[in-house]
């Protein structure tokens, strides 16, 4: 599963509630067919006739099918309520929880540090803790299924640019330039020679505080993350 976590853009009801929802919608559209064999109750009551219902059969042959979730995690948002004006002709299944999504909050604080800055895609902020936010609802929520972290801790994307899920081919997230009308034409970027450079041990910047891998166990940090 890809998966982000979500936490409210202030301390209003409204705020909360957006981020809860986005959970629903981003995190229960998979968990809640896999474990009770229907969708989330909060997108059942958004999306309404839109949203198709499973059959008796459909419902008991997805419920519990599944032997353990491979998580990726790559960021946390902040979430406000934002009504959603779209039309139909132009409508995305992300518009529906009614929640404007932001790196900071009404504070004006960043989620974290900067972890890549990128004026055209959108910059990326670093949340550790995010990762275990995720971890502590799927246990609780859905009886503590297990879990492998599946992606973990990657300065690459891609060894070369390739289709990406969204935008196609106008985003170029590889280490090597690919020339879309000539495959066999590229060329290593900056990035991918950093890269080369890293794996074979010529580059000997130490790596930055907040990117070390913090020695801590799930279960020593709940308190601590429930308190943050």
């Amino acid at each position: 599963m890809i998966t982000r976590w979500f936490l409210p853009f202030d301390e209003t009801d409204a705020s909360r509630d957006a981020a809860e929802r986005m959970k629903e919608f981003f995190l229960g559209w998979f968990m809640e067919p896999l474990t009770k064999g229907r969708y989330p109750d909060i997108m059942r009551e958004i999306v309404g006739s839109r949203l198709p219902n499973f059959t008796e059969a459909e419902a008991e042959l997805v419920a519990g099918s599944y032997d353990f979730l491979g998580l990726n995690y790559y960021t946390t948002q902040y979430a406000q309520a934002k009504p959603n004006p779209v039309t139909w002709a132009n409508h995305t299944a992300m518009m529906d929880p009614g929640a404007k999504l932001t790196y900071n909050n009404s504070r004006g604080e960043n989620l974290g540090p900067l972890f890549v800055k990128d004026e055209k895609n959108g910059n990326a902020y670093y949340y550790p803790k995010g990762i275990y936010y995720v971890m502590d609802y799927f246990k609780t929520k859905y009886s503590n299924p297990l879990i492998y972290i599946t992606e973990n801790g990657y300065f690459a994307w891609a060894l070369g640019d390739n289709y990406e899920f969204c935008k196609g081919f106008t985003v170029r997230f590889g280490l090597s330039y690919v020339n879309w009308t000539d495959l066999n034409d590229r060329n290593l970027k900056d990035s991918g020679k950093w890269y080369q450079s890293f794996i074979n041990g010529t580059n000997k910047n130490p790596a930055k505080q907040y990117f070390r891998r913090p020695n801590l166990s799930f279960q020593n940090q709940k308190k601590k993350l429930a308190d943050a």
